[in-house]
């Protein structure tokens, strides 16, 4: 049997109730009614959902606001292009976007609210957003600012993982699927190339866009959800850069594509303005093999919110992340015997130490920090053995394992002879500095100050009363550099003394004094016997790199501009990243990185309040100029002398954006009447007008061959005569220009056309007329909609 002929699809004119045939127009299209000749619009309704308007359209859909008249709510419609539902598998694949979405239940993944069919098209209702997409904001701003790529980025994040876990992958991430609601949120849409993560085996259509489409989809290898963190990726370099990870990458050779895809992703280099960690993050992301990405999307999502910290808080955290994953490292490459250069070089020098005192310990002399050697404690360690691991740790960075060796001795301190227990009471409080245990090592250095010379031998009396001396300078609120500089020399044992007092000030936040100091500190060359104070001097370089940083932090001027605070606050949180020592430190230099932010903020909004208070007074002086160009001009639309008043207008300098779009709708609208007298001039002689004419009082019809912008030639039974525009009367004008209307047939032409009529209409007097008409337009005419409600408020 022959294919049976599908009913014809007929839709009724709104207008004459008339039945067309529209089987051959898609949803929404517009055509000119035979009968009564007005441009309607066809396929509006699909079930109980009555389209409005188009807002977008892709490859294989478009999608309309629709309302759901069942529910009484707005609601986007993607309908499936024509030529796609006569293909099944299209088809199938339509319909799993939408089972696929509706089974993830997220607030960054867009809703689905219903599927259907009906007059030969597939259809799914979902959730209205009407903020956009990042393509959207990509094209409009040109870049997306960090702090904002980071908080949309976490969002969608939640997203996929939430349809990751339903076993999705979406195959298809781009800046044209994320959306944003009224309230900025992101919302993941489009799952029409998804793919349930157990079916992916390798094979099909590449059916990505290439910007974004991971290197093993391009190779036909099975793709997981670590594809989609790729193309994620690649989005936000593209929002963080203005240009895609790989611009080239627009082409439709495969072959090119490959090639192209094979360059690593960098993004420091294409935006050297975003915060390394977030470029380490989008790197990670597009790295060309998976196993290379983030194992899990928990994994990515704490990394975007370490990266997002450290871009506001001052990078504290992943500080400290990072630092016991190095120390991790280091742990685990010294246990399997594959030590890093640098790993190996500290280890070895902290043993190095270790093995070099015990080996002189039995020949230090009194007062050069020897130790005792005889007493022994319960675990089989002399407390030389104890107190010499302790400075071993200390001096190779291991402060917390210092400080437990040395509690050890200081627990049983009624034991220990001096100055062993003086020794180990210094390094102990050189420990709580560095800890930044101000209380601790307060304490300690008042037991030294406060005890009595260990010792009243010649030979002993210098290091007693260096003891005493130091322990009393330090216990005291402040550390007096100068008193320091002047006390200590750096070439003996006395070293110590600076070290103790730079790192008070280091604590206290002091920088240039714990710099002058740790500088004299570190350029001591002590000799024999004093060698051993040399070993200290690896504590200084990072405290000193960090002190530099803070140096370089500059302090905000009082009432200083914003623009000259900017380059400084985002050197600072350049250079915030680079502190060595810490998080301890780091928060004490971030106190003067966030002046630098309180001070720009405070900068902002103060220019931004002058900047608003100038553009106040602005406006009204211009709106005030703005008023009197009005009433001059407005004699002429009584005589229909539309054109003579644009250059009056024109020639308005206005500098106020609301003043400036003001003056030009005004341009508009008596250009936009001029033009409306030109087109019906040319119209009545090219077609001619027969008929009468409202308000005309005479029942005789007329007709009217030719005219110009002035008059028109009219007859009147057998009379003929020129009557001007004005005579005949915005009314009868408007009426011979929508009878001419009526027989136009291109869309673009007809919205030309009623527009210079709206114009016409509104400065002729006829304010109802326009409005009517307007009202006509506005749902088809986006950039008219927006003008008129500018002039409409």
């Amino acid at each position: 049997m022959p294919d049976e002929t599908p009913a014809p699809v007929v839709n009724a004119c709104p207008e004459c109730g008339d039945v067309l045939d529209v089987s051959d127009f898609q949803p929404f299209a517009k055509i000119i009614c035979p009968h009564c000749r007005q441009a309607i619009r066809v396929r509006t309704v699909f079930n109980q959902f009555v389209i409005k308007r188009q807002i977008g359209e892709g490859g294989m859909s478009r999608v309309f606001l629709a309302e759901d008249t069942t529910l009484h709510r707005e609601v986007a419609l993607k309908i499936l292009h024509r030529d796609l539902c006569e293909n099944r598998e299209r088809i199938a694949q339509f319909e799993r976007e939408a089972q696929i979405t509706a089974k993830i239940s997220h607030p960054h993944v867009i809703q689905i609210y219903s599927v259907g069919q009906d007059q030969g098209y597939f259809f799914i209702a979902m959730e209205l957003v009407s903020g956009g997409s990042l393509d959207d904001w990509i094209r409009r701003e040109g870049k997306v600012r960090e702090d904002r790529a980071l908080d949309l980025a976490i969002q969608v994040v939640g997203g996929m993982r939430a349809a990751h876990n339903a076993g999705l992958i979406h195959r298809d991430m781009k800046p044209g699927n994320i959306l944003f609601n009224e309230m900025g949120d992101a919302k993941i849409v489009d799952f029409g190339l998804a793919m349930f993560k157990d079916d992916s085996d390798g094979t099909g259509e590449i059916w990505a866009t290439p910007f974004y489409v991971p290197p093993e989809t391009l190779y036909h290898k099975p793709e997981d959800h670590r594809s989609d963190m790729y193309a994620l990726g690649a989005s936000l370099f593209h929002a963080l850069a203005g240009r895609p990870p790989h611009s080239a990458a627009d082409t439709s050779s495969l072959a090119e594509l490959k090639r192209v895809k094979a360059q690593p992703v960098r993004l420091s280099e294409a935006a050297p303005h975003i915060s390394p960690a977030t470029a380490e993050v989008i790197d990670k992301m597009c790295a060309q093999e998976q196993r290379d990405r983030y194992e899990e999307w928990e994994d990515l999502e704490a990394a975007l919110r370490t990266a997002r910290q450290l871009r506001r808080r001052g990078w504290r955290e992943i500080a400290r992340e990072k630092m016991q994953t190095r120390r991790g490292q280091a742990q685990l490459a010294a246990g399997a015997g594959a030590l890093t250069v640098a790993a190996a070089l500290a280890i070895y020098a902290g043993f190095a130490v270790y093995q070099s005192i015990q080996d002189k310990k039995n020949r230090d002399q009194e007062g050069t920090g020897k130790v005792d050697v005889a007493e022994q404690t319960q675990g089989g360690l002399n407390t030389s053995e104890i107190f010499l691991a302790g400075r071993a740790a200390l001096v190779s960075g291991q402060v917390d394992a210092a400080r437990g060796h040395f509690a050890k001795i200081l627990n049983r301190q009624n034991q220990v002879k001096q100055p062993t227990l003086n020794w180990t009471r210094f390094n102990a409080a050189l420990c709580a500095q560095l800890s930044g245990d101000a209380a601790g090592a307060q304490a300690l250095y008042s037991a030294l100050a406060g005890s009595p010379p260990y010792s009243s031998a010649p030979s002993d009396r210098p290091l007693a009363e260096f003891f005493i001396k130091a322990g009393a300078a330090l216990a005291k609120p402040g550390a007096d550099p100068s008193f320091a500089l002047a006390q200590f020399s750096p070439d003996s044992f006395e070293a110590m003394g600076l070290l103790g007092c730079g790192l008070r000030c280091w604590n206290d936040s002091r920088w240039a004094e714990a710099g002058e100091l740790l500088r004299a500190f570190q350029s001591g060359k002590p000799a024999p016997p004093f060698d051993w104070v040399a070993q200290y001097h690896a504590l200084a370089p990072d405290l000193l790199h960090d002190i530099a940083i803070a140096e370089s932090i500059a302090s905000p001027a009082s009432e200083e501009s914003a623009a000259d605070l900017r380059p400084k606050v985002e050197a600072a949180d350049a250079a915030i990243a680079e502190v060595k020592t810490g998080d301890r430190a780091r928060a004490r230099i971030m106190v003067k990185v966030d002046a630098l932010h309180a001070a720009l903020s405070a900068a902002e909004q103060r220019e931004a309040k002058m900047e608003e208070d100038r553009l106040a007074e602005l406006l009204k002086r211009e709106a005030a100029d703005l008023a009197a160009a009005k009433e001059k001009v407005a004699p002429l639309a009584a005589t229909y002398q539309f054109a003579k008043a644009v250059p009056d207008l024109e020639a308005l300098a206005l500098k106020h954006p609301k003043a400036a779009q003001a003056r030009d709708d005004m341009i508009y609208l008596w250009q936009g009447a001029s033009a409306f007298l030109d087109l019906l001039a040319e119209d009545l002689t090219r077609v001619g007008f027969t008929g009468n004419i409202p308000k005309d009082g005479s029942e005789v019809p007329v007709s009217i061959a030719s005219a110009t912008p002035e008059e028109v030639t009219m007859q009147r039974g057998t009379g003929t005569s020129k009557v001007p525009m004005t005579q005949v009367g915005a009314e009868g004008l408007i009426a011979i220009a929508d009878s001419i209307l009526s027989k136009v047939q291109d869309s673009a032409e007809y919205f030309r056309r009623r527009e210079a009529a709206i114009a016409f209409a509104s400065l002729a007097g006829q304010r109802k007329a326009a409005e009517s008409m307007a009202a006509q337009l506005m749902p088809e005419l986006r950039d008219f909609r927006a003008r008129w409600k500018r002039m409409h408020p």
